[in-house]
């Protein structure tokens, strides 16, 4: 259960993202995510699925992973995985779509998810 985001520039790609969540022209900020209060991981901030799970970013060299994280006192579902996948994709697609060149998502766990 993890996104990938292939690039060359795999660190670049994450402060990026990490400089749109706090960016102050309206139309570059990414309001959707937040940064989990240690700063390691990523939530969505909608309503109903704020602190659902977790987005853990991981550098390789040719691309930027992000593993999902369960919450302590329960697993994160397949409505909470694919929604966590599927806006963390929105979000990079529609801000930040010039810095990576292939993005894939996996079905089932991946190296790195912590989920059940």
């Amino acid at each position: 259960m993890a996104v990938y985001f292939y690039t060359a520039r795999p660190a670049a790609l994450l402060d990026e993202f990490n400089a749109r969540l706090i960016h102050r022209d309206e139309w570059k900020r990414i309001y959707t995510w937040a940064k989990s209060e240690d700063g390691t991981a990523f939530t969505h901030v909608a309503d109903g699925w704020v602190d659902k799970a977790w987005l853990k970013p991981r550098i390789d060299s040719d691309k930027l992973a992000f593993n999902i994280f369960k919450p302590i006192d329960s697993p994160a579902s397949a409505a909470v995985y694919s929604y966590y996948h599927g806006e963390i994709v929105e979000a990079f697609l529609r801000q930040l779509d010039l810095m990576f060149e292939l993005v894939s998502s996996t079905p089932r766990c991946a190296d790195g998810d912590i989920w059940a």
